[in-house]
């Protein structure tokens, strides 16, 4: 998910989500095997054949809310915001934590940023507000109002602005200095992208007084997410985050080398990041990162085979799919690398592997980190809870139970050097997978 308004990419409506896996059993709890949000990296900012133009539209309307709370300013399509005002009960009422958990203060080299006043566990809400601005990303050069260049636009936006907003926006850093007007400084420094948005398959930003505050990490420790019933960004911890500790989320790119983002982020923001990724053991950074990713992206379409393989293959090891998800899921907690497109991969598979070996409290156990992930990137569980409380019956429970190998478990995977070991044997490509089950089957010869 990253910041910023100027990123330009064309709508591929190739683009759709392919389950992971699907064995139904009438009756049962299906176990969640697809993403749970899209991956932001598919969604265009540009809307092609784009004619309904845009508007200025205040939302929720102020004779919506009370007197006291606030609404926010938008650029958007006239469908959209009748699809908006038309879902049931808009907008929703939301409740930001009272007291605060944040504290907004001067971090060295860093300007100003966010830091827990309190413990925050995965899932868990950091800030909830209502954004001062929601745009589409791409500005057309028609729109409903004639003869306006898009700087004109954010400038008549600024205009609608109340006055407590408007001094609450210049109050945010600007990092693109003279290159362009003060306000569409502000703007592309401080927006963050929202997804997509009812009757609008591309992408919508937000400005926000507070969560547009929160800097930069590769290891980010905190997602944000759009909620449009209540018209709320919410900031959201995907790691554990103790008190006194900074609040950090992605700018972009923490998928990518480090080359890549130090690149991405000094040209788009004017800083050079010094996080845990970046500051220390580069080359094991860069490895474990790509090793996820490059692991992680064949597995979508290989999951149905390799899964219903390993359920009926009585030569296979018990635990071979557990420990191939410790390996990812290690390698991501390790790195705290915590990113959208890979860690439902690896959670759905270890707590479908857990069901069919009948082993009901890591089962559960695991159903329970997914739900709170979940919550963090989707404002839900995604379906986990009900798998959490009785894994006993979900559609993968005791597939495997029947035809037990006698195999010996793979083994202890939370030694750093077996880890380690078995990133060593990465190599680019499709076959990484079968890679890592080779060094495996080296490592404990019991696999056969």
């Amino acid at each position: 998910m990253n910041r910023g308004f100027l990123r330009g990419k064309q709508l591929d409506t190739s683009i759709t989500s392919v389950p992971l896996i699907d064995i139904p059993r009438e009756g049962k709890i299906q176990i969640p095997s697809e993403s749970i949000v899209p991956d932001p990296d598919s969604i265009p900012t540009t809307f092609p054949n784009d004619r309904e133009g845009l508007l200025f539209v205040t939302l929720p309307p102020r004779d919506a809310v009370g007197p006291n709370e606030p609404v926010t300013e938008c650029i958007l399509r006239p469908s959209v915001k009748e699809k908006i005002l038309a879902i049931p009960g808009f907008p929703h009422p939301f409740s930001p934590p009272d007291p605060p958990r944040y504290q907004i203060k001067p971090i060295p080299g860093a300007g100003l940023g966010m830091v827990a006043t309190v413990d925050i566990d995965v899932g868990e809400d950091i800030a909830i507000e209502r954004p001062l601005t929601v745009t589409t990303q791409a500005i057309p050069g028609v729109a409903t109002v004639p003869c306006l260049h898009p700087r004109e636009f954010y400038r008549v936006l600024l205009e609608r602005l109340d006055e407590k907003s408007y001094e609450e926006l210049f109050a945010l850093h600007n990092c693109k200095g003279n290159t362009r007007p003060e306000f569409m400084g502000i703007i592309d420094t401080n927006g963050i992208g929202i997804g997509t948005l009812p009757g609008y398959p591309a992408a919508c930003a937000a400005v926000c007084k507070v969560i547009s505050r929160a800097n930069h990490s590769c290891c980010s420790n905190a997602v944000w997410r759009f909620h449009v019933e209540s018209f709320t960004v919410h900031l959201r911890a995907i790691l554990p985050i103790k008190k006194g500790e900074e609040i950090f989320v992605s700018y972009g790119y923490k998928e990518r080398t480090r080359a890549r983002r130090q690149k991405y982020l000094l040209e788009r923001y004017k800083f050079r990041c010094t996080c845990f990724a970046c500051a220390s053991n580069t080359i094991d950074r860069d490895q474990a990162r790509m090793m996820a990713v490059i692991a992680t992206h064949p597995k979508k379409c290989e999951d149905d085979s390799t899964l219903r393989s390993w359920v009926t293959d009585r030569t296979k090891a018990d635990d071979l799919i557990i420990a191939e998800a410790r390996v990812m899921i290690n390698i991501m907690e390790d790195e705290k690398f915590c990113y959208s497109s890979l860690w439902p991969v690896w959670y759905q598979r270890i707590v479908k592997a857990y069901c069919a070996l009948e082993d009901e409290e890591n089962a559960r156990k695991w159903a329970q980190k997914a739900a709170k992930l979940a919550r963090a990137w989707a404002l839900h569980d995604g379906g986990w809870d009900a798998v959490a409380k009785n894994p006993r019956m979900t559609d993968w429970w005791g597939l495997r139970a029947n035809t037990r190998s006698g195999i010996r478990m793979v083994g202890d995977l939370d030694d750093l050097n077996v880890r380690r070991d078995l990133l060593n044997t990465n190599r680019a490509g499709p076959g990484a997978l079968e890679h890592i089950a080779t060094s495996m089957k080296a490592k404990y010869p019991g696999l056969g």
